[in-house]
Order: structure tokens, then sequence, then C-alpha cells
């Protein structure tokens, strides 16, 4: 990993990653008081991180070394669909904007960047990315629920066909 591991707590987590250490410190003094904050200087590492950590949002630049920040997006999302993602460039281009907003990405920014649209961006990506857990959450409780509901809707249907299966035997017996 690129940059120094802070100590987690329950806070988010913003990963942000871009090859310039400019632009991750910049992001890191911003919301260091607000979110954890991970910085990286490659794709692979901040691929890695999400596998390792709940990220909520992440912070890419396009343009990076190795692998690409569509490409890292589209590897975030592989790991995790709710991650949250803002593109950030010098280099905008109306492809990348629309490739990256067709991969999931929540927002595409332009460097330099301006902290209240940067927080702005930040603060949307962390609503969405509760908003899409709680989805995901409440999901899996009514597919548990939905199962718990048949399962006993089964054990009564049994109980009812033993039942009358012990009347016949019974009427048969008494006659």
């Amino acid at each position: 990993m690129s940059d120094q591991m802070p100590q987690l707590d329950e806070r988010p987590i913003l990963l942000v990653a871009d090859d310039e250490e400019g632009p991750r410190v910049s992001v890191r003094f911003v919301f260091k008081d607000v979110y954890n904050v991970l910085l990286v200087d490659n794709g692979r590492d901040a691929i890695e991180l999400a596998k390792k950590h709940h990220i909520s949002a992440a912070i890419l630049d396009i343009r990076m070394g190795a692998m690409s920040g569509i490409d890292v997006l589209n590897g975030l999302k592989s790991v995790d669909p709710t991650i949250e993602v803002i593109m950030l460039t010098a280099y905008e281009t109306l492809e990348t904007a629309r490739q990256a907003l067709r991969l999931g990405a929540c927002d595409y920014l332009n460097k330099p960047f301006e902290i209240p649209v940067l927080r702005q961006a930040v603060g949307t990506a962390m609503e969405r990315h509760a908003v899409a857990r709680a989805m995901r959450e409440t999901n899996s409780l009514l597919t548990e629920l939905q199962r718990d509901i048949e399962q006993k809707k089964f054990q009564q249907e049994v109980a009812e066909s033993k039942s009358e299966i012990y009347r016949g035997s019974f009427k048969t017996r008494i006659c």
C-alpha cells in the first residue's frame, strides 16, 4: 500500500486512489475528521483494500499507471456493488464520463477540484451508499422471512395431512 494505513474506527470509509500525492493528501485533509480515509497510489491496491474493508465511497483518478480509474471502478463494483464511486480527472472527455457513469460512478469531477463541490459529491455518495446498504439488508431480511413463512406453511400442511390420516385410520378402527 502506498500511504500509511490509519487506525480505522466505526466511521464510514472513503477510499482515494490517485497516482498524484497532492490530490490524495488534499482529500485526506478535507475528510479526515468525518470519515476513515484510505489512500493508495494505484488501482490494484484500491481493489485489494475493497476486498479487506467495507468501503462506502471511493474517489478515483481516471488516469493512473498500470490500471485506469475506469478499470478500478469496474473492479470495485465487482467486489461490492454498493460502493459509490466519484471519478476525478484533469483530462475530461465525454467518452470517459459516459463510460464511468455507465459502470455506476455517481459523479465525475475535474481537477483541480473545488472543496465545496467535492464535499457535496462525497456527501451524496455516502448517502447513496447508506440507502443501498439498507435496501440490501432489507431485501435479505424479507427473503429470510419469506423462507420462514414457506417453511411454517409446509409444516402446517404436513401436520394437517397427518391429522387427516390419523382421523381416517381412527374411523376405520371404530367401524
